[in-house]
């Protein structure tokens, strides 16, 4: 008489970061190997007076390029940087020049800005090739929420024309000078993300002809809302019940008669 054999065979659990994820599960990665963040921006806004400075949370850092002095728009304080190679928590490569009070124009719309607008927007760093140009935000906190935003702007009738894309596949463009005359104005584009686990983030620009930054700032909006804990019980709850369902279904498939 032939005897049961009730030796249970286990397929294989394999077990990945997605997985993991999926559980609410977090293991540490070597520094080295943490991607820095990506910055997308959404779509292009025309510049037309000092509300379009987002205010919301707490400034980490605040640059207008070129400037030799700081300048204060919806109470918001950027500091005047004209030394590319020296701008703290962000680092540009790309840029080769800088530009004081050269991006300014005595004709409307740009002469109807405030004059700490005008102070902001009036100066730039730029190169002459319109070649990529990166920026890398870091010293971010893990997890915690930012909305970046990015000003070009050159209301001379040199601006006409010009534009500037983000880096990446389906890139906003802005253009320096969006009615084509002396004294237009130019744009500006927002965008939010959440620092990863290598506190960086980054992003690119290229031009049709110059590359162009005339200011830069990044807003901390505080930690990601982190789910109710109720909801966090009950997921928890569905995903054990889910893996004792499995774990006896492979065991009922493992019996061999």
């Amino acid at each position: 008489m032939q005897k049961k054999d009730n030796t249970m065979t286990h397929a294989p659990i394999t077990l990945t970061l997605s997985t993991l994820a999926a559980f609410g599960l977090a293991i540490a990665l070597p520094q080295a190997g943490r991607a820095q963040t990506p910055i997308t921006f959404g779509p292009a806004q025309t510049i037309t007076g000092d509300t379009n400075v987002v205010n919301t949370g707490t400034t980490f850092l605040a640059e207008s390029f070129g400037n030799t002095s700081s300048a204060t728009v919806n109470g918001v304080t950027f500091t005047g940087v004209t030394d590319g190679n020296s701008l703290g928590k962000l680092a540009q490569s790309g840029f080769d020049s800088s530009a004081t009070g050269a991006f300014t124009s005595a004709a409307v719309p740009f002469a109807n800005l405030s004059a700490s607008y005008r102070s902001l927007l009036g100066n730039a760093f730029f190169n002459g090739s319109g070649s990529l140009v990166t920026f890398t935000v870091s010293g971010l906190t893990v997890g915690n929420v930012y909305e970046a935003q990015f000003f070009v702007s050159d209301p001379r009738l040199q601006g006409v024309s010009r534009s500037e894309t983000f880096a990446g596949v389906g890139g906003t463009t802005l253009n320096y000078n969006s009615t084509s005359s002396d004294g237009g104005v130019g744009q500006y584009a927002v965008g939010l993300f959440t620092a990863g686990a290598s506190g960086a983030a980054t992003f690119g620009v290229t031009a049709n002809r110059t590359s162009q930054a005339n200011a830069f700032q990044v807003r901390d909006l505080g930690p990601a809302a982190a789910p109710e804990p109720s909801q966090a019980a009950a997921l928890s709850l569905g995903v054990l019940g889910l893996a004792g369902l499995a774990l006896k279904a492979r065991k009922r498939q493992g019996v061999v008669a």
